[in-house]
């Protein structure tokens, strides 16, 4: 046999063979897992973000109503439809009328508390589990009462109880309030 005949058959040989050196399959491998642990890392940094930006959001609102109500005797009067007209939560929350929305698809509501309505309460549902405990151990403790799914998470020196925020923090559908005054 020639030369010419060897490389042709080694070329038709080798032409013919089909499939993935051990390389490319390593690669396919190794960006398949990258890929996979995005798709879970990226959910729980998109919630930390909510819940970033509610922690900053929260004493603002809070703040606009003890401002709005400081001449007042009490929060009698509080409801949505006051929060709404006077534009105390920012423009995304407000759904027109008595509607706040929250972040998560659920609502928010201001309703008077406490003796003769000293205090008011906002409430927020259909906070998620991860954003529920974020929320209630960054900004619990500056309120007269704080809380999820109606229970109180402050113990009897008002501070955060971290036991109570993961115990009532368990749905993936949480509601959560903040009690405040004057």
């Amino acid at each position: 046999m020639g030369k010419n005949t060897l490389l042709t058959k080694r070329n038709r040989i080798i032409g013919n063979q089909r499939g993935f050196t051990l390389i490319e399959v390593a690669i396919v491998v190794a960006l398949a897992a990258v890929l996979l642990g995005s798709l879970k890392i990226v959910p729980e940094i998109m919630a930390g973000n909510r819940a970033n930006s509610e922690i900053a959001q929260i004493p603002r609102v809070i703040a606009n109503v003890q401002k709005q109500f400081y001449n007042s005797a009490n929060f009698s009067t509080i409801a949505n439809t006051i929060v709404n007209q006077f534009k105390l939560v920012p423009d995304e929350m407000n759904g027109g009328g008595s509607i706040i929305n929250n972040r998560w698809g659920g609502t928010v509501t201001f309703t008077p508390s406490g003796a003769n309505s000293t205090r008011f309460t906002m409430t927020y549902t259909n906070v998620p589990e991860s954003e529920c405990q974020k929320i209630l151990m960054a900004v619990g403790g500056n309120y007269l009462d704080a809380g999820a799914n109606s229970t109180s998470i402050l113990d009897a020196s008002h501070k955060v109880d971290q036991t109570k925020v993961a115990s009532q923090c368990q749905s993936t559908q949480n509601s959560i309030f903040f009690e405040a005054g004057k």
